[in-house]
């Protein structure tokens, strides 16, 4: 008998050994870049099956952020990414809705209950905006009797559903609050917006003293650079009584240098939640990959800041805190699409250029892309600015809002960003497309006798 196995194999020798060779070739590149169980650095990306969506290529050589081993892609891991921002908007199609008895026999034409139903990565021949890659006539699943029900709609193919509605946040679309703002004028007459107040609340947030601090009261290193001690003195910092070992010693390190995020944290720890899930800091939201930096972006940018790598002090000066350079230069200095390059010659640069005694309605980089909002922290109210840009990026409606309405009416809010001309040249001009919305909501309201 092992006479015979001998002899068989020596006829299938070579069969044997290809089997043999592919068997070892697949557990090698398993184990390299498939098992959880292996600490290696490698780049998974060259094992995707094609490019990844534009909100998610920035992390695409860490395959575990949104797949688990044998598992797939989970609906938790949307979650852990995308949850508060769709509470924030009110989610217009959650996932509860669906989970209601009433609507089962709507999951059988469509299943709403998982993202990937119309988000599925890596497909880009089929993905249009927003990363979805159902078909464009989906609405009809669930819709299909619209034009009974409101005749501005007759007539209207389903193809083209998403001009006008957002899947999940329809916030500024919705008819009562587009009821609430059909006669604004173009620019109010009283601005709003919040004032930053973190200054204020900070001590008794972090329940200490704020206390403005001298050269004299500094406790770095003895041998600290003298220029760099002079810029900390004159910042926000040293004026609100944070002194250098608050930035850059922790309990298990000891004094850094270059201080990480989580220094950052210790005070901004909000702030830095929200920076960690925008483009600009997702990749530092997983282990073992380096921070973002321009040269990586699919959008247009400088050459010059391509090997720049985006962290807190990117943005904001390691030991100058100058509000302009944060909230306009910083930017400035990486991006280079049209509307970046536009902005110094539009009126909000203007306004932004005023004296420092008329603020009120300066408008910057940072006042449209990163929103202030009202929160409750530790029982105190604060301004909280949002430093996830994605919040209000796309869809570019829920701009309308949390910033254009402080200075602008609902209607000329929605036809400029109607307007892609117009968002190119930083809105230089007046809107040459008309949104078709408010005239739909008040056709709708009049049938309804709620307005004339």
């Amino acid at each position: 008998m092992k006479d015979r196995f001998l002899v068989w194999c020596w006829k299938h020798a070579r069969g044997l050994g290809f089997l043999f060779a592919w068997v070892v070739i697949c557990l090698a590149i398993f184990v390299y870049h498939g098992s959880p169980l292996v600490f290696v650095k490698a780049d998974k990306s060259k094992l995707m099956p094609n490019i990844l969506i534009d909100g998610h290529y920035q992390i695409e050589e860490s395959c575990s952020a949104c797949h688990k081993p044998f598992q797939g892609v989970r609906q938790e891991v949307c979650a852990d990414c995308h949850a508060q921002e769709l509470k924030e908007v009110n989610d217009s199609h959650a996932v509860k809705k669906f989970r209601d008895p009433r609507n089962a026999i709507k999951l059988e034409k469509i299943n709403a209950l998982e993202c990937k139903t119309c988000h599925d990565d890596h497909k880009p021949n089929i993905t249009g905006a927003m990363g979805v890659t159902v078909e464009p006539i989906f609405c009809i699943h669930c819709h299909d009797n619209i034009a009974d029900e409101r005749a501005s709609h007759k007539g209207f193919d389903f193809k083209k559903c998403r001009q006008c509605h957002n899947y999940h946040d329809n916030t500024a679309l919705y008819e009562n609050f587009v009821q609430k703002h059909l006669d604004e004028p173009k620019n109010l007459e009283k601005i709003s917006g919040l004032e930053r107040n973190f200054k204020t609340v900070y001590p008794e947030i972090m329940n200490r003293s704020s206390t403005p601090l001298t050269i004299e009261k500094q406790n770095g290193p003895e041998n600290s650079d003298k220029k760099l001690i002079k810029n900390w003195v004159e910042s926000t910092h040293a004026q609100s009584g944070v002194n250098c070992r608050d930035c850059h010693e922790t309990e298990d390190q000891g004094w850094n240098n270059k201080p990480e995020n989580r220094n950052c944290a210790k005070c901004h720890s909000m702030e830095m939640k929200g920076f960690l899930k925008s483009r600009h800091g997702m990749r530092l939201n997983q282990k073992n990959l380096s921070p973002m930096k321009p040269g990586m972006a699919r959008a247009s940018m400088k050459a010059e800041a391509s090997e720049k790598e985006l962290t807190c002090n990117s943005c904001h000066g390691a030991h100058q805190f100058d509000t302009r350079s944060a909230e306009i230069e910083s930017c400035l200095e990486c991006h280079n699409d049209k509307h970046s390059i536009a902005f110094k010659k539009s009126t909000h640069f203007k306004l932004w250029n005023l004296k420092e005694g008329t603020k009120k309605g300066r408008v910057s980089c940072a006042n449209c892309h990163f929103p202030r909002k009202k929160i409750r922290t530790r029982g105190i109210n604060r301004v909280l600015i949002d430093h996830n840009q994605n919040n209000n990026l796309r869809p570019n409606q829920k701009m309308i809002r949390s910033v254009c309405m402080n200075c602008h009416g609902f209607k000329f809010s929605l036809n400029a960003l109607s307007d892609q001309g117009l968002i190119e040249n930083n809105f230089m001009g007046k809107p040459k497309k008309i949104s078709k919305i408010p005239e739909m909501v008040a056709r709708e309201l009049r049938k309804k006798g709620a307005i004339k």
